[in-house]
C-alpha cells in the first residue's frame, strides 16, 4: 500500500484574506469597530479630561484676576480714607518702648476700618494708677481703647471694680503662659465703635507668634 499525504483542510475565505500590514481584514458580515472612512473616534473620556483641564485653566486665571481686584480696592481704600482714626494704646511704663515699635510696624501696614484710616498712638502711666483711672466713673475723657499694666493683678484691679470696662480675656503679649503683660481691650463710654474694631485688629497683630520676641519689657 503506498504512502499517502495528510489532506490539509483548506482556509476559509476569512482566514486567508490579509490586509497589506499582516492582519486580518474585517469581516464584511461582521461589527467591524472602525468607522467606514478607516479614522478612529476619539474616545468620550480623552474630550472629558480636554474640557476639566480647560476648566481649571480658566479657574486658575479668575482667581488670580479676583485676587488683583481684591487687593487694588484694598490699596485704593487705604488711600483714598472716609475719615481718620487713633487708636489710643496705654501701657506700662517697662513696655513703652517695645510698643512703640509694635504700634509704628502696624501703623505701616495702613490699616484700614470701614473706611476709617487707623493710626496707633502709644502713651506709658504706671499700672496701678492707670487700674485706677480707668474705674472712675465714666466722663467724656479719651478713654485708651487698648490697656496693656505690668501684671494680671492690674488687670483683676479693673475687673473687680468695673467688669463693664473689660471687652476680653486678657492674654500676655510676651507669653501665652505669663501673667504679666496682659492685653485688655477696654470699652465703655469713652471708646466708640470705631477704637473698639481697631482695637481688635491691633490685637490680633500684637499677638501674633512672629511679634512676641517685639515685646521684650525695658528696666
Amino acid at each position: 500500500m503506498g504512502r499517502h499525504s495528510k489532506v490539509r483542510p483548506r482556509a476559509s475565505a476569512r482566514s486567508r484574506r490579509r490586509g497589506s500590514d499582516g492582519l486580518d481584514a474585517p469581516d464584511s458580515s461582521g461589527g467591524s469597530h472602525r468607522s467606514g472612512d478607516g479614522r478612529r473616534g476619539i474616545a468620550g473620556w480623552a474630550i472629558a479630561g480636554m474640557v476639566a483641564a480647560a476648566l481649571v485653566a480658566l479657574g486658575g486665571a479668575g482667581w488670580v484676576w479676583g485676587t488683583n481686584v481684591l487687593n487694588s480696592q484694598a490699596e485704593a481704600q487705604s488711600q483714598d480714607c472716609d475719615a481718620h482714626t487713633t487708636l489710643h494704646v496705654l501701657v506700662a511704663e517697662s513696655l513703652a518702648e517695645p510698643a512703640s515699635g509694635v504700634a509704628e510696624s502696624w501703623n505701616d501696614t495702613d490699616p484700614v476700618v470701614r473706611g476709617h484710616c487707623l493710626t496707633a498712638q502709644v502713651s506709658s502711666a504706671d499700672s496701678a494708677i492707670a487700674a485706677e483711672s480707668l474705674a472712675e466713673p465714666d466722663t467724656d475723657r479719651d478713654i485708651p481703647a487698648i490697656w496693656i499694666p505690668d501684671s494680671a493683678a492690674r488687670y483683676e484691679q479693673l475687673a473687680e471694680a468695673r467688669q463693664d470696662r473689660v471687652a476680653n480675656d486678657p492674654t500676655s503679649v510676651v507669653d501665652p503662659e505669663a501673667d504679666s503683660y496682659p492685653l485688655v481691650r477696654i470699652t465703655g463710654p469713652g471708646v466708640d465703635d470705631m477704637q473698639q474694631r481697631a482695637a481688635q485688629q491691633f490685637q490680633q497683630f500684637a499677638l501674633d507668634a512672629e511679634r512676641r520676641t517685639a515685646w521684650e519689657p525695658t528696666d
